[in-house]
């Protein structure tokens, strides 16, 4: 996957919940509580996240750009954090 792709698919995924917490912050700590209280969805949620990143990191580097450079450290940055994720909720042991 190629890095602009990828974050075109990270906008999207933070455009509806940027939309909702300036206008309604507790809905969204809410809604934040149930999704951690679903761990199916939440385990759905990190896989796909998991696996998004590792096709931004698999694909070579188009260019030497700095822009695709930080792009690919957000993709490493987000692997890891939802590989620490599934550790914590006993996901992968």
């Amino acid at each position: 996957m190629r890095a602009s792709t990828y974050t075109i698919l990270m906008d999207v995924w933070a455009f509806p919940f940027g939309t909702v917490i300036l206008p309604a912050p507790m809905a969204y700590l809410s809604a934040v509580q149930k999704l951690a209280d679903n761990t199916a969805l939440f385990r759905l949620m990190a896989v796909a996240w998991i696996v998004l990143s590792t096709l931004v990191l698999a694909w070579p580097r188009a260019s030497d750009l700095f822009v695709e450079r930080v792009i690919r450290s957000i993709a490493w940055l987000i692997l890891l954090k939802y590989l620490f994720v599934l550790c914590q909720i006993g996901f992968i042991r």
